[in-house]
């Protein structure tokens, strides 16, 4: 379980920082910016944590699990990628982290699947104001 845990945590701290390094360099949100070389820096160290976190999911985890952390991690590299291009793409961004968020369940249904928790996580509700809008709340 630890493996599965340690894995989800360094990921979604790398979408995090991806996001408020973006926010940062211009894209407009509702987060606290992480500016400058600091930024970078602590981009860096949580790819390197979610690269070492990444073993023990591909020691440990079902097919399934791999490609559902794989599908994950990919999204978390094109918001990298954002930052470090720099771009202010608010499309590419929205789209992107909506797939990063739907990775994000998939791993835990995977990861739940193979720790035999039965059931499913429970539907994400944003509220009655309409479609989920990445720029306008916070990360969960």
């Amino acid at each position: 379980m630890a493996a599965y845990a340690d894995y989800g945590d360094a990921v979604k701290k790398l979408v995090h920082l991806s996001y408020r390094v973006l926010v940062a360099q211009g894209l407009p949100a509702n987060v606290d910016p992480f500016p400058g070389e600091e930024g970078l820096q602590q981009l860096a160290a949580a790819e390197l944590e979610r690269a070492a976190r990444w073993e023990a999911v591909l020691l440990l985890g079902s097919a399934d699990t791999i490609t559902a952390g794989r599908n994950w991690h990919h999204e978390a590299w094109t918001l990298q990628w954002m930052v470090r291009s720099n771009s202010q793409d608010v499309e590419l961004f929205k789209q992107t982290y909506v797939r990063a968020d739907n990775a994000r369940f998939g791993f835990y249904e995977a990861a739940r699947a193979d720790l035999g928790v039965r059931g499913s996580l429970p539907e994400v509700k944003w509220g009655e104001h309409g479609p989920l809008n990445p720029l306008n709340r916070p990360m969960l």
